[in-house]
Order: C-alpha cells, then sequence, then structure tokens
C-alpha cells in the first residue's frame, strides 16, 4: 500500500526497450535510402517509460519485464535504477536478446518498428513470482506491446486483491474484440491517445469529439474511468 512518507506505490508490467533512432530531413521510401541522417540510441519501452514517470511525479515504482544479458539490456538497467525505478521484480533471460526499437524521425513525423525480444518472454512463471508485490501495490500499470494475454493474467491477480488496473492501451489493436475480457473487467482506468480511442471505436476521432469517446468507451467496454489525451 501507499507509504504515507513517500507516494502511491506501482507494479509496472510492461517493455523496456533500446531505442535505436535516426533523424534525417525526411523519411524514406520504400526501397529508398535518405542521406545525411543522425544516429542516436536511447532508453525507451512504454512500460519503462511509465515506471520513469511514476518515480519523476513522487510515485514509488517497481519494474516487471525481461531483460536480455547482453550490452542493451545492462545499459536499460543501470537507467531506470538511475531514474529510481525498482528492479528488484526485473527477469534476466539468458536466451532472449534484449528488445530493441528502431525509430525514423523526420521533422515531427516518424516511424518505428518494435522487436521485443526478451520481454516478450515474460511468462505467467515471473508474474506469480512478483504476485506479492501487486497485491501490495496501489495500482499496476499494463500497456499492449506485450502479449495481451500476460497483461490480463496479472490484472486478475491485482483486481482479485483490490489493486486499481490502470491499463494503457497502446499500441491499440483494431476494436475491442481484440482485447480480452478478462483484462477489461479488471480496469479500473482506461487511457488511451486520441487516434488510439478511434481504433477501438472503429471510427476517427477529433479533438472536439474527446468528450464523446470518452462516454462511448466507458460505455463499450464497462470502464468507469476513462481518460483519452489528445
Amino acid at each position: 500500500m501507499a507509504d504515507d512518507r513517500r507516494g502511491p506505490g506501482v507494479v509496472v508490467l510492461g517493455s523496456v526497450h533500446m531505442d535505436l533512432i535516426a533523424a534525417a530531413d525526411r523519411l524514406p521510401g520504400p526501397g529508398e535510402s535518405v542521406r545525411n541522417g543522425v544516429f542516436t540510441r536511447a532508453a525507451g519501452g512504454k512500460g519503462g517509460n511509465q515506471a520513469c514517470q511514476f518515480v519523476l511525479a513522487g510515485g514509488v515504482a517497481r519494474m516487471l519485464t525481461r531483460l536480455g544479458d547482453d550490452d542493451f539490456g545492462r545499459f536499460l538497467l543501470h537507467g531506470l535504477e538511475a531514474k529510481g525505478v525498482d528492479t528488484t521484480l526485473v527477469v534476466r533471460d539468458l536466451d532472449a536478446p534484449t528488445g530493441a526499437s528502431t525509430v525514423f524521425v523526420a521533422d515531427e513525423d516518424y516511424c518505428s518498428i518494435i522487436a521485443p525480444g526478451a520481454a516478450a518472454n515474460l511468462s505467467e512463471t515471473d508474474v506469480e513470482a512478483a504476485r506479492v508485490a501487486i497485491e501490495a501495490a496501489d495500482a499496476l500499470v499494463l500497456q499492449l506491446e506485450l502479449p495481451a494475454a500476460i497483461s490480463a493474467y496479472a490484472a486478475a491477480i491485482a483486481a482479485e486483491a483490490g489493486t486499481r488496473v490502470i491499463f494503457n492501451a497502446s499500441p491499440a489493436p483494431e476494436g475491442v474484440a481484440a482485447l480480452p475480457g478478462a483484462l477489461l473487467g479488471a480496469t479500473s482506468l482506461l487511457v488511451v491517445n486520441r487516434v488510439e480511442a478511434g481504433r477501438l471505436l472503429g471510427r476517427g476521432v477529433e479533438s472536439a469529439d474527446a468528450e464523446a469517446a470518452v462516454a462511448a468507451l466507458s460505455a463499450d467496454l464497462g470502464i468507469g474511468t476513462v481518460v483519452v489525451t489528445l
């Protein structure tokens, strides 16, 4: 439960990836190469990003994921710890490499390819090993970069213990039918952006429609609290 001296405690189940970023004046077309690019790398993954943001907001975050036993994995583990994220639930995978996202950026446009690597191997056994931490947390935070089934398994543990489930349905599938009913049934708070809301609803959502989208998602999914960011 919450520590009055520190703030709410969360367990974040999700991906931690190395972002490999190439920026140029414009994105290449199919079969095309663009010159004069700039390359950088940075810690990423939706789960890792959220865990760090919870700490920056004054909370206590424990990261539940898998990292490869490689240079990327060691870099990311050190980065999480440097931000103040508790990494005692992180599992080191001796067989799969650490996940990576290849990101192409031009002006305000970008595209990416996500290779989840070790994170996709997070298992029910791993979640069971974190059961006590999930049950004691104020909230379990989930996304969709990992298989939805493993998120649903963890959500069921949280819901049974009375732990709030915060579900960021991103990347969003096409339609709500692709989401496990057990995951939706355990969700206390759904967070999506405007594009993701549209994918779940099967229609475009403009900024002016955001309030209607919130109401529609709440009714369609049976979730009492829905946040749509613009």
